[in-house]
């Protein structure tokens, strides 16, 4: 008698469908839900598998941003006079550019880390993305540095009060010592005083960079990705890493110190170091905002068992 032949069609049921795994680079990862420290190898994973279209996109990105500020420093130079509105506005406008041209670039690295982690092939055209969103990014950066600004003054006050301490105590006619470099009158209760107020300044301002960075680092996917608003977006990125905020702090510090470290080695390093970091920072986009169909990991897929067809039936 012949065996119970499966009604259904090929591949039999039980047994996993053929599913073509990625081509090139690490296989799809569902959202953590979390800031996970397993980000920065995964980055380096992607990076690693592009690394021409990165460091392509990082010679664009220096390239670019020295060619523009020793553009507006020339240009800044040869300003004949400022006395007039007219070469006042020209010469604010020089020193905006720089800045401008930078987010810009910066936004365009976002855009091609978010390509690059969504299709595991980075496509270096992804950086012309963020052009629709110009104005909303440059206007939540510029929202980030006010909130920075803003943030520093305490830091910034005692720093200024601490180094003038020592002055205050010896009188008006004692700036003149700044001068001269007799500073032998400073008594030494006033250094004491300096260095512990310099010591809190400058530790109140990295507490708070650490803080605000920690908070505001996945503005820029929201902006380019999602095309939040300015300061939607800002409200979003803080209050989604709110609760995950010493994850995130943790993360902060270790990119933070990889770039710092990148930046020392001849600013070679900072050539992969910046890209990892972009990458860094659109996984935990992906952890926290995306949905689990947008990266599914599927190898193979097991169906139930149906009932055979009973021949002698």
């Amino acid at each position: 008698m012949q065996s119970p032949q499966n009604p259904y069609g090929q591949p039999p049921y039980g047994q996993p469908p053929a599913v073509p795994l990625p081509v090139s680079g690490p296989l799809p990862q569902l959202p953590r839900r979390i800031v996970s420290m397993d980000v920065i190898g995964e980055a380096w994973s992607y990076l690693s598998s592009n690394l021409g279209i990165w460091l392509l996109a990082m010679v664009i990105y220096v390239g670019v941003t020295w060619g523009i500020v020793a553009i507006c420093s020339f240009l800044e130079g040869a300003l004949p006079t400022r006395t007039s509105p007219y070469a006042q506005s020209l010469a604010i406008a020089i020193q905006i550019i720089p800045w401008v041209v930078t987010q810009l670039l910066l936004g365009g690295l976002a855009s091609l880390a978010l390509n690059t982690i969504r299709t595991r092939k980075a496509n270096l055209r992804a950086m012309l993305l963020a052009s629709n969103v110009v104005f909303p990014f440059l206007l939540s950066a510029l929202l980030q540095s006010i909130l920075y600004v803003l943030a520093f003054l305490p830091g910034i006050i005692i720093l200024v009060v601490s180094m003038l301490i020592p002055f205050v105590k010896l009188g008006e006619s004692s700036l003149t010592f700044l001068a001269t470099g007799k500073f032998s009158a400073i008594q030494p209760s006033a250094v004491g005083g300096t260095i512990g107020g310099l010591s809190l300044g400058f530790l109140l301002l990295f507490g708070i960079s650490l803080v605000f960075v920690a908070l505001l680092f996945l503005a820029t996917p929201l902006v380019v990705d999602r095309k939040a608003g300015p300061w939607g977006a800002i409200v979003q990125s803080m209050g989604t890493l709110r609760r995950h905020f010493w994850p995130s702090v943790l993360l902060v510090l270790v990119l933070g110190f990889v770039n710092v470290v990148g930046f020392l080695l001849c600013c070679i390093g900072a050539l992969f170091t910046i890209p990892l970091t972009q990458i860094t920072i659109a996984l935990v986009y992906r952890d926290l905002f995306g949905n689990d169909s947008d990266q599914i990991l599927v190898q193979t897929a097991v169906y139930p068992q149906p009932p055979i067809a009973n021949p002698n039936g």
